[in-house]
């Protein structure tokens, strides 16, 4: 299999300002798949997610992965909660 990428668009604040778009750049992005991995780390995976949805990385190209390896914190749980919530509030 191939690796997917997107054309982004590279603009300088002058550029946009000046209205110069001649000069844009375009930039080839990977598809980029995140693990991380728990064993009843809940808290810092929480925030770890967190962080990670934060990215400013486009979405089609991000793919976050949870590995958990039988925690007894309920993370899966809550982590499903979170993400049903759409990361409404603190987790």
């Amino acid at each position: 299999m191939g690796t997917r990428t997107t054309a982004s668009k590279v603009v300088s604040l002058q550029q946009a300002a000046n209205g110069s778009w001649r000069d844009t750049i375009f930039v080839m992005l990977p598809k980029v798949r995140l693990v991380t991995l728990n064993y009843d780390g809940c808290e810092m995976t929480m925030e770890c997610l967190t962080s990670l949805l934060n990215l400013d990385y486009p979405t089609d190209l991000l793919e976050i992965v949870m590995v958990d390896n039988a925690s007894v914190d309920g993370i899966v749980d809550r982590v499903f909660r979170w993400l049903q919530s759409g990361y409404a509030g603190q987790w």
